[in-house]
């Protein structure tokens, strides 16, 4: 590991120095890109918040319901729930989205968006 070179503190204290080092290491490693230019930190990343977990944890109950409703030998009394309850909240995941974009974004064209600035 390679020690950084401080920058001489004039007639400062340990404490100073400290915050001197600290700065310089942080200046240092901020300057540096990251390390991982993929897929996941370019698109995934970004976009992943609670909202967009939520919705794709509803989508696939939805799938799971439609899959176990599909095959007759298959067919539980579970399924019908799981296709409802992945309905639903898609459905209203979806809505949910929509309705927040609406209020916080102006939308040229769209009437009563950017209510709220």
């Amino acid at each position: 590991m390679q020690v950084p070179i401080l920058p001489k503190v004039e007639g400062g204290s340990s404490r100073s120095r400290a915050s001197v080092a600290a700065k310089a290491m942080f200046e240092r490693h901020s300057s540096q890109p990251a390390s991982g230019n993929g897929f996941w930190e370019k698109y995934i990343s970004p976009n992943l918040t609670k909202g967009a977990l939520a919705n794709f944890v509803a989508l696939c109950f939805l799938i799971m319901g439609i899959v176990l409703n599909s095959d007759r030998r298959k067919r539980t009394d579970l399924s019908p729930w799981l296709q409802s309850i992945g309905l639903f909240g898609l459905v209203f995941g979806l809505t949910n989205t929509l309705a927040l974009k609406i209020l916080f974004d102006r939308i040229p064209g769209v009437i009563g968006s950017g209510v709220i600035p």
